[in-house]
This record gives structure tokens, C-alpha cells and sequence, in this order.
């Protein structure tokens, strides 16, 4: 039979320890922390940007139909080369 050893001791805290946590607040979490307050609290809203699109079917009407479709905006009048001329 194998003489199984003890697990290890837990370990103290010491300087290096110390140390790493102390990087560890300075290098990622003071850094967020500043980032965090300046955006919320002192940066102005300058930029605004806006999407949008519009989804056709594949069968395309023609942009007279779709300017008459508008409920607020009367269809153009079309011209024909006849009504130019006879005007």
C-alpha cells in the first residue's frame, strides 16, 4: 500500500500577494471605475445616429405608386408628351 501525503497547508498572505490585488484594483478596476463615472455623469450626448430600411416585395411598383400610397401627400400629376403638347 502507498503512503498517500497530506493535501498542502493553506497558504499565508503575503507581500505578493498583496501586491497582485493592489495592480488588480489599479489596472482594471480604478480604470472602470473612472470610465464608468465620466460617461455617465460628465460627458455631454453629441453624437446621435439614426437606422432605418424598408422591406419591398419583389414586385416592384413604381415610385408614383408608392408617393400615391403616402396619406398625407396628394399623387403627382403626371404629364404625358399629349398633354404637353396640346397645352
Amino acid at each position: 500500500m502507498q503512503h498517500i501525503r497530506p493535501p498542502a497547508a493553506a497558504s499565508r498572505t503575503r507581500g505578493r500577494h498583496r501586491g497582485i490585488a493592489l495592480s488588480f484594483l489599479l489596472a482594471v478596476v480604478l480604470p472602470f471605475a473612472v470610465a464608468t463615472w465620466y460617461l455617465y455623469e460628465r460627458a455631454a450626448d453629441q453624437y446621435a445616429s439614426y437606422l432605418g430600411f424598408s422591406v419591398r416585395t419583389e414586385e416592384s411598383s413604381s415610385a408614383i405608386e408608392l408617393w400615391a400610397e403616402l396619406p398625407n401627400f396628394p399623387a403627382p400629376v403626371l404629364l404625358t408628351r399629349t398633354s404637353c403638347l396640346t397645352t
